[in-house]
């Protein structure tokens, strides 16, 4: 039995367990992109490095290279968008949705991005994979605003843009 608990885990608890270090894995790999990363609350940081600590060395690697592989080929190239990259400190926001989705906040002074993500077993590899729903807001001062239904950009808006006092006029017929 995990030392997390006093008594034998439920499948929910063994299944967030999962993912806890699903997310701290991403955290680890991800951060190490950037110059300095940080977790912005001690607690989640504390129990996600004790989960993980939970695991064989061996099941770490495995969990290691299958978050590897997510970043690797599916987030690192939405990420080129993001100039010098090793040169920033990034900060982790967990975050967790009313429909109980964990999200994972990667935010700089330039930049903002949420990662869901989704472990699921195929057979035909005989592996987990790893899936990684990706939406950014704000990356090198270009707000892009992200539509929640369907994950599809809007045309990007300059953040520096000034608003304009103008008020409009319409013409009286």
């Amino acid at each position: 039995m995990p030392a997390l608990y006093k008594s034998e885990p439920t499948k929910e608890e063994l299944q967030k367990d999962k993912m806890n270090r699903y997310e701290y894995a991403t955290y680890i790999m991800l951060g190490s992109y950037f110059k300095k990363s940080k977790i912005t609350s001690a607690p989640v940081e504390t129990r996600w490095k004790l989960n993980y600590s939970e695991i064989n060395p061996n099941k770490q690697c495995d969990l290691e290279e299958i978050v590897i592989d997510a970043v690797d080929n599916h987030l690192l190239p939405k990420l080129s968008k993001i100039k010098n990259m090793e040169e920033k400190e990034v900060f982790l926001q967990p975050r967790t949705k009313e429909d109980g989705t964990h999200y994972l906040r990667f935010y700089g002074d330039d930049f903002d991005f949420m990662l869901s993500l989704k472990a699921v077993f195929k057979p035909e590899l005989g592996k987990e994979v790893l899936y990684m729903n990706f939406e950014y807001k704000i990356i090198d001062g270009v707000n892009y605003s992200v539509e929640k239904d369907n994950n599809t950009k809007k045309k990007p808006t300059d953040k520096t843009k000034k608003p304009t006092n103008k008020k409009k006029t319409t013409k009286k017929q």
